[in-house]
């Protein structure tokens, strides 16, 4: 049965990045003088509801303020967030931040703002991260003695949800077990030795290096990716120089979504843009990931009609036994990913949420190369 053979190799790709998710050792951080200096890009449009938390988060970094700088680029904002953040700076202080206007070149509204900073930034390291998170306390210090001990160019981060103080809805419990899923498959594939993703929201680089592979040219026309193709460029240039930083204190938190339109919308801007990357590792990984969940979904319609018609020639067993599988492998890689940032609670959740899931990728699958998305309040075409 060809839905098996498809389901088969997905539980060999599955099983080869929970051995890859362990290649990936943790940093051991420890205290040491700082060295490195630090530039921080932070696009924002109409974030006037997560800019406090982020500024907060911000202010208590632990690191010398004479070694960071923080770029806070406004894409058009008119929700107040420009005099909201200049509120704080003026009140805490906070020379380190400067807020800049969005110099738009492109179809890529964070991309520019990105280009924008960089232009002015004064420090050899460049971090990218999103206005609706937080900064964990010691993130430049864990960064500065990763870079000091394993000399590289870029380094991608770990990105989770914050924590919930109620009882998670069934939407932050799709939403925690999906990321976690990606962040899984990130490191695996970190430790594999084909890097496939990283998120743009905990992304660290050498500002040079960025000048030298040319940094956007090339996908500007793309709205999303300046992460995935930024990442493509640098492992061109030296693979080997591309790492991925392992450590719960380097966790970056950022604020779950609050609609399933939303979800959808970002998940399609996601496809979009790993659809252009040019990997063959990771074209792989995207056809048998959309194969293993077809043929689950294929799995589902065949239980189905086994159960209504009387008549009928499958083997449920072992349908029941290959979703059975999945769901295992799938929970475990998952669930390592869980233990990291400490959010094993939602595990709870897994069941319904590993049964809806194929539905909810394929759709998302379907319209990402079929619609337009909307993002920040804008559309954009695929």
């Amino acid at each position: 049965m060809i839905v098996l053979g498809f389901l088969l190799v997905y539980f060999l790709l599955i099983g080869v990045f929970i051995v890859g998710y362990s290649r990936v050792k943790f940093f051991e951080f420890t205290s040491k003088e700082t060295i490195q200096s630090f530039s921080i890009v932070i696009p924002f449009r109409n974030e006037a509801a997560h800019l406090p938390a982020l500024l907060k988060s911000i202010r208590l970094l632990d690191y010398p303020v004479a070694q960071v700088e923080i770029l806070m680029v406004n894409d058009a904002s008119s929700d107040g967030s420009v005099q909201l953040i200049q509120t704080y700076i003026k009140k805490h202080q906070l020379t380190h931040i400067q807020v800049l206007e969005n110099i738009r070149q492109s179809g890529s509204p964070k991309k520019d703002a990105i280009r924008t900073a960089i232009a002015i930034s004064t420090h050899p390291w460049l971090i990218t991260t999103d206005a609706d998170c937080i900064l964990p306390e010691k993130w430049f210090r864990v960064l500065d003695n990763y870079i000091q001990k394993e000399p590289p160019n870029m380094i991608a981060g770990p990105i989770a949800l914050m924590e919930k103080t109620k009882a998670p809805s069934f939407l932050y419990a799709f939403e925690t077990l999906d990321v976690h899923s990606m962040l899984g498959a990130t490191i695996s594939a970190f430790g594999l030795g084909h890097p496939i993703m990283a998120n743009g929201a905990h992304l660290a680089y050498r500002t040079a290096v960025f000048h030298t592979v040319q940094g956007f040219e090339g996908n500007d026309h793309m709205a999303s990716g300046d992460d995935l193709f930024l990442l493509e460029k640098f492992l061109t240039y030296n693979a080997n120089a591309v790492h991925y930083l392992k450590n719960p204190l380097a966790i970056v938190r950022t604020s779950s979504l609050e609609s399933w339109t939303g979800l959808v919308s970002q998940r399609k801007r996601w496809a979009a843009k790993a659809s252009r990357f040019n990997s063959a590792f990771a074209k792989a990984v995207g056809i048998f990931v959309f194969l293993g969940n077809l043929s689950t979904l294929i799995i589902y319609s065949m239980l189905v009609y086994a159960i209504l018609a009387e008549n009928h020639n499958f083997n449920v067993p072992l349908l029941l036994t290959a979703v059975l599988l999945k769901y295992l492998l799938d929970g475990l890689l998952i669930m390592k990913a869980l233990c990291f940032t400490e959010s094993q609670r939602v595990f709870i959740w897994y069941p319904l949420v590993a049964l809806c899931y194929p539905i909810v990728t394929l759709t998302t699958a379907i319209l990402a190369f079929t619609t337009s998305y909307t993002w920040k309040g804008r559309r954009f075409k695929q």
